[in-house]
């Protein structure tokens, strides 16, 4: 979603609905922004610890699936940053984000449903995760996917067999606290348990309209 491009239209929206269902994952860079519609005060909830394991070779790995994306500023802040620090193990990448969540939001009337199930993961895992901890937001649906713990993937390339290997090359130090939530998920406030009827009916949708029905 390009929130910017939308962004008078979500500042008058009173409710919205944030479907992730089904959503694999991708980059958290691009979810940034609607982040200030559910922390308006800008005063985001800890995120644990990232260690990203900054080799010689998960550098040129990651390297090559962002060249792409060089035009963007955050990426190009990535790519200094991950310069930075190359090949001293494990690093945590230090980025000033805040510039991306946009101005603080003074509207805090808002409501937000997110609509999860078991094959949203990664980005789709951190962005629930952080829905979670929101005042203003419930989750609907069932467990997320739980992929998020072991992140940051490079793709290890061998042209001669035509063969591609895909790795993490980041950690989050939940783990080593037991908090981990691969395999796990994140957790719907209302679970809605899936059954043949969700193939005629969008049963999820149904209870997040009747939810804000009632607000």
């Amino acid at each position: 979603m390009k929130v910017k491009a939308h962004q008078d239209l979500l500042d008058d929206t009173k409710q919205l609905i944030v479907d992730l269902r089904i959503n694999r994952g991708g980059s958290d860079l691009l979810y940034l922004p609607f982040l200030s519609y559910m922390f308006p005060d800008h005063v985001l909830p800890n995120e644990d610890i990232v260690l990203h394991h900054m080799t010689d070779r998960n550098f040129s790995n990651r390297m090559r699936d962002l060249e792409g994306l060089r035009e963007l500023p955050i990426v190009q802040m990535l790519i200094q940053e991950m310069e930075r620090k190359r090949n001293q193990g494990f690093v945590i990448l230090e980025m000033d984000d805040s510039e991306l969540l946009g101005p603080p939001k003074q509207q805090l009337q808002k409501e937000i449903i997110v609509l999860i199930d078991t094959y949203c993961g990664s980005s789709g895992d951190q962005f629930a995760l952080f829905a979670s901890q929101s005042p203003l937001t419930r989750l609907v649906g069932r467990h997320t996917r739980g992929i998020l713990d072991y992140s940051n993937l490079a793709i290890q390339r061998f042209e001669a067999a035509s063969f591609e290997f895909w790795y993490p090359t980041s950690k989050n130090t939940r783990v080593d606290s037991g908090q981990g939530i691969d395999g796990v998920g994140v957790k719907p406030d209302i679970y809605i348990p899936w059954t043949p009827e969700h193939l005629d009916k969008d049963l999820d949708l149904e209870q997040a309209l009747v939810l804000l029905q009632k607000t």
